[in-house]
């Protein structure tokens, strides 16, 4: 077996998140403890764990599907340097695997498949619970600037510009701005164009009466934020996946009047219902939920197909040209069964037991205590020395300069040092606090999530991760799991043939 390895680091946009030059040192000591060599590196610089368009995450996935990579082992730090967002990591770690890549995690313990798998998706629920306190805080920030009047950020819609005020506050040696939306120079244009469509006149029609030549898909952007040329602030617009869907309007949060608007409420409202009834009619044209296919096969290894059924409107699943089965009636007791077997005692036990194993490594508070005097001294100094340079002669601001300099560096590395005593401290303490109860109902409701939100995409990969194969007899339609965790020759039953007999709709 190969010994070769690649790291993956990342380090997020707040600034007391781990370096990447800590996350390699730790990564190099992994490898050098077993035996590894390290022969290529991934980045990502003040990069957010919720996105995938990261430059060193998108070459690290073109390298994982490429046969000359030269490694065969990706070391990371932990589940939220991949990703804070549970498919992400589940899709990239099933790439990883069809491509004979092993990924390991520092900060996770060594475990049998069965209960690592449960690990993860525990460890990365914490992840993705931390990252959205971070967002709610975020947004809590969001929505008092707008109140205020001023912008939340990103760059001006077509039609409008940013107009720039000083706040008074200065961060890293730059004043700190804040912006609001005024009416730019195409504002007119945007507004004959929005009247017209919100009328119902198609865009090609639109597009050449107004002699103009906008890229289509900034239309379709420009119709969406309806509600902003409407003078209102709207956010939570996109889901926190790769997916570019948008939510729900009821999920939208909206602040009215912000800004000068370009139409009326009503105009808006009836640009986005069309839009929306493009996107379900869309939907309905293209989601044929085969769940299983891939997996499904009859008892003598023949596959079964996914079919959609005209006559009822339908998916079903098709043996050959003969046994058809529908999908939902098999879908249903498959996921049933997956539930029952990573939800049994035994199995939940051993994952208790790792988590336990966590809550035992040793967190010093007083370390972490000696830390924050140290900070706030730190704070302190660089606090006497930016008034003793306000005060000097020209002649000695150089060296206050560099004084500063040299506190600010120090400060850094102990504000990073800090946080991953923080860090360990707070993995430590949530492991501590789980009991059966607790990782049976979050394993309940990451299935609950699973089936209200994912993807069916993202619904396949994890299944897959778990199941071999599911057998499905035509005659008597008894279904059998074959789980990757167990022998091939021990499959569960997930019902016996007179407790699962699906009749197919007239």
């Amino acid at each position: 077996m190969s010994n070769r390895a690649a790291l993956y680091l990342r380090s997020s946009k707040d600034r007391t998140d781990v370096s990447i030059d800590v996350q390699r040192r730790q990564l190099s000591d992994l490898a050098s403890a077993k035996g590894y060599i390290v022969v290529a590196e991934f980045s990502d610089a003040v990069e957010s764990g919720k996105d995938v368009d990261r430059p060193g995450f998108q070459s690290l996935i073109r390298q994982v599907e490429t046969r000359d990579r030269g490694w065969e082992i990706l070391l990371a730090l932990d589940t939220s340097r991949v990703s804070r967002r549970v498919f992400i990591s589940a899709a990239f770690e099933n790439d990883c695997e069809k491509n004979g890549i092993n990924v390991v995690y520092k900060n996770l313990p060594e475990m049998e498949p069965a209960e690592l798998i449960l690990f993860k998706t525990i460890m990365q629920a914490m992840d993705q619970y931390h990252s959205l306190k971070s967002r709610a805080k975020g947004l809590a920030g969001m929505a008092e600037n707008v109140r205020q009047g001023w912008r939340a950020g990103g760059r001006a819609p077509r039609g409008y510009k940013l107009e720039y005020s000083g706040t008074g506050a200065i961060r890293e040696g730059v004043p700190v701005l804040k912006s609001k939306l005024v009416l730019g120079e195409d504002a007119e244009q945007v507004r004959a164009y929005l009247q017209k469509r919100a009328a119902g006149l198609s865009r090609g029609i639109v597009c050449t009466q107004l002699a103009i030549d906008w890229p289509v898909s900034g239309l379709n952007d420009l119709e969406w934020n309806a509600l902003t040329y409407a003078g209102h602030t709207a956010w939570n617009v996109r889901p926190d996946t790769a997916q570019g869907k948008r939510r729900p309007r009821r999920e939208w949060l909206v602040t009215r009047n912000t800004h000068p608007a370009l139409i009326s409420d009503a105009e808006a409202d009836s640009i986005i219902t069309a839009l929306e009834r493009q996107q379900q009619a869309r939907t309905r044209q293209t989601d044929r939920p085969y769940l299983l296919t891939g997996l499904l096969r009859s008892p003598d290894g023949k596959v079964w197909s996914g079919e959609w059924d005209k006559k009822a409107d339908a998916a079903c699943y098709r043996l050959g040209k003969g046994r058809r089965i529908a999908a939902k009636r098999v879908d249903g007791p498959v996921l049933d069964a997956i539930r029952g077997e990573l939800g049994s005692d035994a199995t939940i036990d051993r994952v208790l037991d790792a988590l336990l194993a966590i809550s035992s490594e040793p967190t010093d508070p007083n370390a972490i205590a000696a830390d924050e005097k140290r900070l706030s001294a730190l704070n302190q100094k660089i606090g006497r020395l930016i008034d003793l340079m306000a005060d000097a002669e020209p002649t000695s601001i150089d060296a206050f300069r560099r004084s500063i300099a040299q506190a600010e560096s120090e400060r850094g590395d102990l504000v990073r040092s800090l946080h991953v005593r923080r860090q360990s401290k707070l993995q430590a303490d949530s492991a501590k606090n789980f009991t059966r109860t607790d990782v049976r109902t979050l394993l309940n409701r990451l299935f609950e999530d699973i089936d209200q939100s994912a993807g069916i995409g993202d619904l396949k990969r994890a299944i897959g991760d778990l199941v071999e194969m599911v057998e499905l007899n035509p005659d008597s339609e008894a279904c059998r799991l074959h789980f990757r965790l167990h022998a091939p020759d021990t499959g569960f039953i997930v019902a016996s043939p007179r407790g699962f007999e699906p009749r197919l709709p007239p």
